[in-house]
């Protein structure tokens, strides 16, 4: 399951492995199920590494594995090599939602291909879409997700819908800190010290080390106690 999908996206899925196995007499051993992980990679699913790792191992105790559908297995190259992989070990795949998955022989060896390369396509495109959405999301001043910029504050702004739970949904708005940073020994607003790093480096061509040394003789720190800004918040403040 991944990003902005509902809470209870994975429990249905699980349930309806959990049918698919009633009704085809297939025992379930073990659940493994990575909450809010994409399936474009693999690395940061632990439990998909842990049900490899169960796969391989010399007391394996299961002989297949059942998904909901090919695209909760994975949606990139390396996920298709550990699928082969399988394979070759005798472990069989079931996809629960995907009758063409469960075609043997060279007919089936193709159609899984296949719908592990729309899936991939598929992917890839929701990945664009999603890139344009959040840059015009940008570009009208509000936030992707994560905190507020150093020199901004989020403020909300509602939607006026709910979402699942029957919660109010928000988009937030940033707006520029009038305040000092809680640290800072001068009254100046916190996104004053943002933009006179960027006039000191575009108009003076001042280095990073030379723009860190003036801010802090004007007084502006960074926003833990006892830590001065540093050049990696120049940057990130350049970036953003």
């Amino acid at each position: 399951s991944s990003d902005l999908q509902d809470t209870s996206s994975g429990t249905l899925r699980q349930g309806r492995c959990r049918e698919y196995a009633v009704k085809n007499n297939i025992r379930v051993l073990d659940v493994y199920y990575d909450e809010a992980k994409s399936g474009t990679s693999t690395e940061t699913r632990k439990r998909y590494r842990q049900l490899l790792a169960d796969a391989f191992s010399q007391s394996r105790k299961f002989v297949g594995i059942l998904v909901f559908s090919s695209s909760r297995w994975g949606r990139a190259t390396d996920s298709e090599i550990d699928f082969l992989m399988l394979e070759v070990k005798g472990i069989r795949i079931v996809s629960a939602t995907e009758a063409a998955f469960q075609q043997e022989g060279s007919h089936g060896e193709l159609m899984r291909g296949i719908l592990q390369k729309v899936n991939a396509f598929f992917s890839r495109q929701t990945g664009e879409y999603t890139h344009a959405m959040q840059t015009a999301n940008c570009q009208e001043g509000f936030m992707n997700g994560g905190g507020p910029p150093d020199g901004y504050v989020a403020k909300p702004f509602s939607l006026g819908m709910k979402d699942a739970r029957g919660e109010e949904r928000f988009r937030y708005l940033l707006e520029l800190n009038e305040k000092p940073g809680p640290y800072d020994t001068t009254s100046e607003p916190r996104w004053r010290w943002v933009r006179i790093a960027v006039d000191m480096h575009l108009k003076q061509g001042r280095s990073v080390k030379s723009i860190v040394r003036e801010l802090y003789a004007r007084g502006f720190r960074g926003l833990r106690k006892g830590t001065p800004l540093n050049p990696s918040n120049v940057r990130a403040a350049f970036r953003n």
